[in-house]
């Protein structure tokens, strides 16, 4: 590397490269490489506006030519984005008013921005790096639309009303400021509305497009009402009420029961346990909502060389020291650096709360494998059988979910309730649910997994009490360790009189030198309990996260222990770890369940096969054709 190489702004010096960095380095970019990325091998120019003086036929050729340009596009430009670089200026922090540079990346944006606008019905979603300039590529997008368009009319809004209004002085500032043979007229222009026509009072005429850009706050019912041919929502990672607000916008680029409006959302991550969760939604589930990806990362107009080419080796290399230096510091600020400058999907939809159990980051990591690939999972609810037992009945509107069905082992699972309790209480962000979760504990190389997860608030806890009785007796009479809150000695209550054999004594003390349980049913949540419950959770995050299917339990776990969390499944699979790490016979689980499955071998009986076990004929012999048994 050169020594004017090392100079440059972003650039690490070669003396203080790290080899451990170094690695991942390599690895980033080799994947990122992998993908081949838009490249160009010539410097793009603003063009030069000559001075025709008074040749009034020269400026028209000019004019006309440029138009043209910016509507069919040039030199693989978009027009969008020809008129853009070449007619339009913004902002800069450090240069003032200046056409934009050239960067391949927005190039590339461009094109699929274009692409999606031409095509019927669909949307575009991009999640992006921090300061990289979307609002004003979008703005000046608007500004286009409603320019070289009749009767185009654009929604928008940003994080908050203030935020809107100031997304819309950005469009202001590129009007006010584009070539003037460009500027449509505009009859309207206020802090929230353009409209691009005027009225000539001499002729009684309007002239100009007849387009339009509004824009609303972001509340649920903002844009409802109105008509839209595009709707641009920025800033989505920070609107908590996002996909309230979908809803109704949704419907602003509805024609009868098709969408004729394109939905441009796109925006930097917020904490995906908060604000962030709806531009996650959207973002990993796409193709439910119509919506095409588009990821500007970290590495996308950080460190550009002379074509305005992403350099990405230096530029994740940038970020990867960066990294390493902030991660001494205030874990919400490395995190967060992470989530602005991300080098994989992971990256953007890391969780920033401080609170919870287990890694944040892999929490992260298995909600997206979840979301991107949803575990096999059946939903439903239990009923009795005639002859003593239980079946499960799957029904997409149950509200028992199961991922593995009951298998015979002895000791081979453990369950634990987090109760509710009163009858006839409604949801809300003060009362709890009833929560269970069963796992099946580690036998051979299997670690422990979430088997059933069952999580409700009937009107009546007795039905909630039924349908987990039933559930515990498939599971092989699977005895429930019941937390005894307020609600948890009603519940013990009630399986002493009706399934007694189904409680758990309590596991013995964290504080006690002996592991096993105590001849008491049920358990409290005590500060000792609930460290013990935290350290053993965060344990199970760090050992088994790749085994986890719940997205619920993932959640939970992001808010377990805050005020009205509501965290009774992470609590319900907590109280399982707990009596798992007391029971010692976690270990011996599958010997014993061996030991107890039938061990039989063929016998030769006369001219016939008899099934025997531990010398005892299991069924009736049946005759076999080989001629060698019948000798």
């Amino acid at each position: 590397m050169s020594k004017e190489k090392d100079d440059k702004p972003g650039i690490i010096r070669l003396v203080d490269y790290q080899e451990e960095i170094e690695q991942e380095v390599r690895l980033q970019t080799a994947r990122v490489m992998a993908t081949n990325p838009f490249r160009v091998d010539k410097k793009y120019k603003h063009i030069e506006i000559p001075d025709f003086g008074d040749d009034r036929r020269a400026r028209l050729e000019y004019e006309m030519q440029e138009i043209e340009r910016c509507v069919r596009g040039y030199d693989n430009m978009p027009g969008r984005y020809y008129a853009y670089f070449n007619h339009m200026f913004i902002k800069h922090k450090e240069r003032g008013k200046i056409r934009p540079d050239f960067r391949t990346i927005q190039l590339s944006f461009a094109k699929v921005r274009e692409r999606v606008l031409n095509t019927r019905g669909l949307g575009l979603v991009t999640i992006k790096r921090r300061q990289y300039g979307a609002s004003w590529e979008f703005s000046g997008d608007n500004i286009y639309d409603c320019t070289f368009n009749r009767d185009f009319d654009i929604g928008m809004n940003s994080k908050s009303e203030m935020d809107s209004r100031n997304l819309f002085t950005k469009h202001k500032y590129i009007h006010r400021n584009m070539s003037p043979f460009l500027k449509a007229l505009v009859s309207t222009d206020r802090r929230d509305a353009m409209i691009f026509n005027k009225y000539d009072p001499k002729t009684q005429k309007y002239s100009g497009t007849g387009s339009s850009i509004t824009s609303v706050a972001p509340t649920p019912t903002g844009h409802a009402g109105n008509q839209y041919r595009k709707l641009v929502i920025d800033e989505a990672g920070e609107q908590i009420d996002l996909m309230a607000l979908w809803s109704n916008a949704e419907d602003c680029c509805m024609q009868e029961v098709e969408r004729v409006g394109t939905p441009y959302i796109f925006g930097t991550m917020g904490d995906t346990s908060k604000a962030g969760a709806g531009l996650m939604e959207f973002w990993l589930r796409n193709e439910l909502y119509n919506l095409e990806r588009f990821g500007i990362y970290g590495y996308n107009a950080l460190i550009m060389d002379e074509f305005g080419n992403d350099q990405i080796e230096d530029s994740i290399r940038w970020i990867l020291y960066t990294r390493k230096k902030k991660e001494a510091g205030s874990d919400i600020v490395y995190r967060k650096f992470i989530q602005k400058y991300p080098i994989t999907d992971q990256d953007a939809f890391l969780t920033l709360s401080g609170t919870g159990v287990g890694s944040p980051i892999l929490r992260g990591k298995q909600e997206i494998r979840l979301m991107e690939n949803p575990p096999q999972l059946v939903k439903g609810w239990m009923r009795p059988k005639s002859g003593g037992g239980a079946d499960f009945v799957p029904d997409p509107k149950g509200e028992i979910i199961v991922y593995e069905r009951p298998i015979p082992l002895v000791n081979g699972y453990v369950a634990a309730t987090d109760p509710a309790e009163d009858d006839e209480v409604k949801k809300t962000r003060d009362t709890s649910n009833l929560s269970t979760a069963i796992l099946a504990k580690p036998t051979g190389l299997l670690p422990p997994r979430l088997v059933l997860e069952y999580t409700a608030r009937p009107n009546k806890l007795a039905d909630y009490y039924l349908q987990l009785a039933l559930a515990l007796e498939w599971y092989n009479n699977t005895p429930t360790l019941i937390e005894l809150n307020k609600g948890g000695f009603r519940m013990k209550d009630w399986f002493e009189q009706y399934y007694p054999k189904l409680l758990a004594w309590s596991p013995k003390s964290s504080n006690s030198a002996k592991t096993g349980f105590e001849v008491r049913i049920g358990i409290k949540m005590t500060p000792d309990r609930k460290i013990q419950m935290m350290g053993l959770l965060d344990g199970h995050w760090e050992h088994y996260w790749e085994s986890i299917p719940s997205l619920r339990f993932i959640k939970e776990c992001g808010v377990f222990g805050d005020e009205h969390a509501d965290d009774d499944l992470a609590v319900a699979y907590g109280w399982c770890l707990v009596q798992m790490q007391n029971d010692k016979r976690v270990s011996k689980a599958l010997d014993a369940s061996n030991a107890a499955l039938p061990h039989f071998n063929y016998r030769k009986v006369g001219n016939t096969i008899q099934l025997v076990n531990h010398g005892n004929v299991m069924h009736n012999p049946r005759k076999l054709s080989n001629p060698l048994f019948n000798r």
